[in-house]
């Protein structure tokens, strides 16, 4: 069956969002404050990252490579507390041992007592075992919106969304508190900001936020597992009145968080979104497709401009072996979005993978492929390399191969596309040496016949003189 979720490609192309798993692996951050950027594995996509498939609509789902089969290993976090500690609000410390307020809030509840979180429920207490950076948290005021991040030192998306969530810190000011909460030591979390985020800048200088240690996954929990995330980052945002109004990846808020503090955000429909990727992912990641799809139809049903369901829609269809329903949707997805990236990547990625004899479905892919090339507007591998993807699909090993060589020359890891460019080579061999043998074929053909033609002159010369000699 092939992968669900083939569009890796416009993760890279569009910036899509892409997470952590949860599973404990290893700490690989450095001395720098560098980590490695990784994708989810296990039970998450969260770009084509795991084994069973998975959709979350903030961010949307964009997955699998277009003509290269690259993946991330996953990443997860260790779960240490501490003893509590403060900072004040320049990042400094603010006392000693004697000075320590307590910063958890709310009663002490067990995990397991934990109800389930969605935007419009009521915010759970927020328990913090010490503040490592920014101002001190001592509690949830009454009037404040939060923003509530949940990160780690080791994963690659926290730390790219990092210094976006400092500027937005920065630009909201007192009306927005920004906490990031990590299940890490404060040792970890102190080495990490000492590192270098540039080469003039350490972490510690980037982040202007709240930055903070669990205490025991109680946050955690309360957040996190309560609303069925296992991926981070993952943000949280609070309103005034202490609602969770908003849940996904920290990069896509910005319209959300706007919202909330113009007191303009739409709750309900928020609730909707969520209780729809929540039933898509629980019926994804156990293989129900089928249920999937008919969740899908029924909510584009009611939505048909929702772009991002109906491309799920047609990966659907597709690993569900109903191809024979994909052309006509497929097309008429891209003739009305043509300068969407996201469409035309994908449209031409499915074209191209079950049009096969097709000529005018194969030209649409061609004409997709080569749009989203534009769209990119400069030299970008997996653009590059879908091309090569589609007009090796068509047939056209020639044209595969050069495009694919377009990929490498812009590319900085070559390797994998180097790779699929020796099958383009195989490819193209092979039809060349067809031709050749087709060739020769016909040269022997044509050879045979001009040497029975003297042959044929011969007997009828024999002939002629037989008929004279009798006279």
């Amino acid at each position: 069956m092939k992968n669900l979720l083939l569009l890796t490609l416009t993760v890279s192309l569009t910036g899509g969002l892409i997470g952590c798993s949860d599973a404990p692996v290893a700490d690989t951050s450095s001395d720098s404050g560098e980590a490695a950027d990784h994708s989810e594995t296990g039970d998450r996509h969260a770009a084509d990252s795991e084994p069973a498939p998975t959709v979350v609509s903030d961010p949307p789902a964009v997955l699998e490579s277009a003509g290269q089969d690259e993946s991330d290993a996953a990443n997860s976090r260790s779960t240490e507390s501490s003893a509590a500690d403060t900072v004040a609000a320049d990042g400094g410390p603010a006392g000693g041992p004697d000075m320590q307020p307590d910063l958890s809030e709310g009663s002490a509840e067990d995990a397991e007592d934990i109800p389930a979180l969605e935007p419009g429920g009521a915010a759970p207490p927020i328990r913090l075992a010490e503040v490592v950076h920014g101002p001190a948290f001592e509690g949830r005021q009454d009037g404040q919106i939060y923003v509530l991040e949940f990160w780690a030192t080791w994963c690659g998306p926290c730390l790219g969304s990092m210094p976006h969530l400092a500027e937005l810190q920065t630009h909201y000011g007192d009306s927005v508190r920004f906490i990031g909460v990590t299940s890490e030591t404060p040792e970890t979390v102190r080495e990490f900001l000492s590192g270098q985020q540039s080469d003039d800048q350490t972490w510690a200088d980037v982040v202007t936020y709240t930055l903070a240690c669990d205490d025991n996954d109680r946050t955690s929990a309360s957040y996190m597992e309560a609303a069925g995330q296992n991926g981070i980052p993952t943000a949280f945002i609070i309103n005034a009145e202490g609602t969770v109004v908003w849940i996904g990846h920290p990069m896509g808020m910005d319209d959300p968080l706007q919202q909330v503090v113009d007191g303009t955000y739409d709750v309900e429909s928020a609730r909707s979104e969520f209780l729809l990727s929540r039933h898509l992912n629980e019926a994804l990641q156990t293989g129900s497709y089928d249920r999937a799809l008919t969740i899908l139809e029924e909510h584009l049903s009611n939505h048909p401009d929702d772009v991002q369901h109906a491309l799920l829609r047609l990966q659907l269809l597709m690993v569900l072996g109903r191809t024979d329903e994909l052309s006509g949707p497929a097309v008429r997805l891209a003739e009305s979005h043509p300068d969407d990236l996201q469409v035309q990547a994908v449209v031409a990625r499915i074209l191209a993978d079950n049009a096969a004899g097709d000529a005018a479905l194969l030209d649409t892919a061609l004409a997709c492929a080569l749009k989203a090339v534009e769209l990119v507007g400069e030299p970008h591998p997996d653009a590059l390399a879908l091309a090569a993807h589609v007009y090796s699909a068509r047939g056209e090993p020639e044209q595969a191969v050069a495009w694919q060589k377009k990929a490498i020359a812009a590319a900085d890891d070559t390797e994998p596309y180097e790779h699929t460019l020796k099958q383009y080579e195989i490819e193209l061999n092979r039809t060349e040496g067809e031709e050749n043998e087709e060739g020769e074929k016909e040269s022997t053909d044509t050879s045979s016949d001009s040497v029975d033609a003297p042959e044929e002159e011969s007997a009828a010369d024999d002939s002629a003189s037989s008929d004279s000699d009798e006279e």
